[in-house]
């Protein structure tokens, strides 16, 4: 608080003296402080006959910009007694009233100078008894409050720049609910319907969101969906610029603005693994971007990335599945940390002028996810869904058959071609894990505290992987039994990933991701002396070819490819790579082959439904309509039996109570006398 203090507090008084209303007016002291952040005076409720001097000088009273707020309240008593001593200007077509107005103009004025300037400054210039801000808490619980993805911790809950109207997304239809910060009662949008991570606009009066492969926006009050672009590759959260022209989001190829009105997509930063960016105001009208990105770490990085520049600046590591960051108005970054037991939500003291932290993290909520924060200093975020699956055996309906050990968080299963043991990563330590099917029991495979996903099995009981220990994702390979170190296949500079043998183990084909061709599909012939000779082209084109799965024959290869504008699964021959097929028509992940090569299944993962197709392969490869078998959320994580009648998939735990929003206003005054 400082002399410029002064001058506000005189010129909302000397507006109130002319006009007989508040410059800024709410029911609540939130709503006040949102209308003196958001709102400019009306500067229409002053007298017509109020001099153009005056009303600049009201004008320099009342700036926001303190560096640019007239600096002294003893520079606005000597304009005011300028004012006073010069008779109004004679009015161009004058009229029987206009003096009479002026005159009441003028008479405020010296009541003004008078009671204000030499009784009423002594007053302003006592420390003000302002009203302390305190913290209210509250809380919403949806019916089943919708979640990002099975196994993730996030949530579809928001609150609107204003601070006044809390948004989530009920599961089951994933429909788009309103609850008004000062009302009981929530209200689903009309039209908005298949809802997947929303966000607002500045003005809180659109919500944009991704549905059915496209980035569209709607009304506050519901109507009908509005595009904004298409999401070929994906959709990683967005977040709406301050002056409503630009949405920046992300996907699977990186970063990206688009016009808000619609337009074609620019790409600022290329990366597999970005998510959740959002808008900073800088000074001097720059903008940057604060996201989270994994890079050559299990962790989540949180980057901040100012647009014009070509390199993120780095702020900290989160252990968390999705940290979630936010920016608070408060000067604190806002995100998730932990896992399981130990997951909170913490805030880093954070300056929007050098872009660096200036104090300690500390934690605000446990057991908390998906938090946003609004302009006005109100936080809302989740409880945390339970973050574990329990493997197990299902039949071609869905129907749990048996359970494998105890549930933890774990992901991509993948069955020896036995059927006797069974690879998966846990998403705690990063690390395989082997099952042995018929004893019951599990072991780890890999000691390394980069991440490891296993891929498929060799014939001779290895399991096949990649992993970026090294920096970039490389293929290893490491006998079962644990015995001896991985062996690297293929290592690098760019990202590999996905490998598979062909049934006779001569060739290796995998994924290769680069940011000029996104996805592409290479593959190594072994030579004689056993070693992998030179990489060679199966499938490289402008789209995003993936998950490449030998036929059991070896003379085909099905794989993913966004090349008709979404996921789909194709067939090709190899090693020519002639005579493609599509096999999936509502999109398609995660392809496998059944053993006697007469059936591939896919995920859809619009309903998360496993899919069947029949196919043959000679003596030339055709395929029948896709037939659905079962819909489970945590698909596209799966695999499928040798005889394709039975599945492992990963099982949610039983239900626990409904997920809790909660709503806490003026957030940091709780934490101001407790932080670092």
């Amino acid at each position: 608080m400082d002399a410029r203090t002064d001058v506000w507090s005189f010129g909302c008084v000397l507006y109130e003296i002319l006009t007989a209303k508040r410059v800024f007016s709410g029911s609540t002291l939130t709503e006040i402080l949102a209308a003196v952040l958001e709102r400019e005076p009306d500067w229409s409720a002053l007298p017509a006959t109020t001099p153009a001097s005056l009303r600049s000088l009201l004008e320099r009273c009342l700036r926001k910009d303190v560096s640019r707020r007239l600096r002294d309240i003893g520079d606005a008593r000597i304009e005011m007694e300028d004012l006073l001593a010069s008779p109004p200007a004679p009015a161009s077509t004058p009229t029987r009233r206009t003096p009479m107005r002026t005159a009441v103009v003028f008479a405020a004025l010296g009541a003004a100078a008078t009671a204000l300037i030499f009784a009423g400054v002594l007053m302003l210039r006592r420390p003000p008894e302002a009203v302390a801000p305190h913290t209210t808490k509250f809380t919403i619980t949806p019916h089943e409050l919708a979640r990002g993805g099975a196994g993730e911790i996030d949530t579809e809950v928001s609150i609107s720049p204003d601070g006044k109207h809390i948004a989530y997304v009920e599961a089951e239809d994933a429909q788009f609910w309103l609850r008004d910060i000062d009302q009981d009662k929530p209200r689903p949008v009309p039209g908005a319907k298949a809802v997947y991570q929303a966000f607002w606009s500045p003005d809180s009066r659109f919500v944009g969101y991704a549905a059915r492969g496209e980035l569209v926006k709607i009304p506050m009050e519901g109507g009908t969906p509005v595009r904004i672009c298409k999401l070929p590759n994906g959709f990683r959260r967005a977040n709406w610029s301050s002056d409503g022209e630009t949405i920046v989001f992300s996907d699977s190829t990186g970063l990206l603005t688009v016009p808000a009105r619609g337009g074609e997509p620019t790409r600022l930063l290329p990366h597999d693994h970005l998510e959740h960016p959002s808008f900073l105001d800088l000074d001097h009208g720059r903008r940057a971007v604060l996201y989270q990105a994994r890079e050559h770490d299990p962790r989540h990085g949180i980057y901040v990335l100012v647009v014009g520049e070509s390199k993120p600046r780095f702020l900290m590591y989160s252990s968390s599945s999705n940290p979630y960051p936010a920016y608070s108005p408060t000067g604190h970054i806002v995100y998730a940390d932990g896992m399981g037991d130990s997951l909170a939500i913490w805030a880093l003291p954070f300056s929007l002028a050098t872009l660096q932290p200036t104090g300690k993290a500390f934690p605000i909520a446990q057991h908390g996810s998906s938090q946003q924060v609004s302009r006005t200093g109100t936080i809302v975020y989740s409880d945390a869904p339970n973050d574990q699956h329990q493997l197990a055996w299902c039949d071609r309906s869905g129907k749990v058959l048996s359970t494998i050990g105890e549930p933890t968080r774990q992901a991509a299963p993948v069955l020896s071609p036995d059927n006797r043991k069974l690879a998966v990563a846990n998403m705690y330590d990063f690390d395989l894990w082997l099952y042995d099917l018929d004893r019951d029991t599990h072991t780890r495979l890999t000691f390394n505290p980069a991440l490891q996903l296993p891929s498929s099995w060799t014939a001779g009981n290895e399991v096949l992987y990649a992993s970026n220990r090294d920096g970039s994702w490389d293929i290893f390979s490491k006998p079962s039994d644990g015995s001896g170190e991985a062996a690297p296949l293929v290592h690098t500079p760019l990202d590999e990933e996905m490998p598979e043998w062909s049934p006779d183990q001569r060739f290796l084909i995998y994924q290769v991701n680069s940011p000029e061709t996104k996805g592409d599909l290479l593959y190594r012939e072994r030579g004689k002396d056993g070693n992998l000779g030179d990489p060679v082209v199966f499938l490289k084109t402008p789209f995003n070819e993936m998950q490449p799965r030998f036929s059991p024959d070896g003379r085909f290869v099905a794989y993913v490819s966004n090349e008709s504008g979404g996921p789909e699964i194709y067939v090709r021959e190899f090693p020519g790579g002639a005579n493609r097929v599509q096999i999936s028509t509502h999109r398609g992940f995660t392809p496998r082959w059944r053993r006697d090569g007469k059936e591939i299944f896919y995920v859809e993962p619009g309903k998360s439904a496993l899919m069947a197709v029949t196919v043959a392969t000679h003596p030339a490869f055709s395929s029948a309509t896709p037939v659905q078998l079962f819909q489970k959320a945590s698909l596209p994580n799966y695999d499928v039996s040798s005889d394709g009648k039975r599945f492992i998939v990963l099982e949610k735990p039983p239900a626990g109570p409904p997920l809790t929003i909660h709503v806490v206003e003026n957030w940091f005054e709780e934490f101001r006398s407790k932080a670092p």
